[in-house]
């Protein structure tokens, strides 16, 4: 499962596909954020309500000074940032269980090394020395687990 690849030349071609995205805008801050969703939360049929009311009364879109046209192609733009996001999302979750799936076997390899390496420790010193430092790793993070779990229970 070991599959080497060129992280710095995959990373530059994810940051020049971000840099295709017209209009990618990184959040300044976290308040930031929530306010805008909260705006960005409005449900569509209002916007097209709202449009259509402004578009029926140009006395409105002028108070408003919202071009209706332009609003319905933000509308579509808004869709089209929203499919882009579920597709990384979708990558995303798949690079993430594809490394977990590497940990996951060099995981396993760890453990039959430990296990082995148990039976050969009492006639070797260098062996003897790695399975005690195995033993303190998988001791501690047993103690981290047990303390995680008195946390959420």
């Amino acid at each position: 499962m070991n599959r080497k690849f060129d992280v710095q030349t995959l990373l530059a071609r994810i940051r020049e596909l971000a840099g295709a995205i017209p209009g990618l805008t990184q959040p300044r801050s976290a308040r930031a954020r929530e306010a805008l969703v909260r705006r960005a939360s409005i449900p569509p049929e209002l916007v097209a309500a709202a449009t259509s009311a402004a578009e029926g009364a140009p006395r409105l879109s002028r108070m408003a000074e919202c071009d209706p046209e332009a609003v319905r192609d933000g509308m579509t733009v808004a869709l089209d940032y929203d499919t882009i996001a579920s597709e990384l999302e979708l990558l995303a979750r798949a690079v993430r269980y594809t490394a977990d799936l590497q940990r996951a076997e060099l995981g396993g390899i760890a453990l039959r090394i430990y296990k082995l390496a148990k039976n050969v420790a009492w006639n070797d010193d260098l062996v003897a020395a790695h399975v005690r430092i195995m033993s303190d790793v998988i001791r501690r993070q047993k103690r981290r687990a047990r303390k995680r779990k008195a946390r959420r229970g």
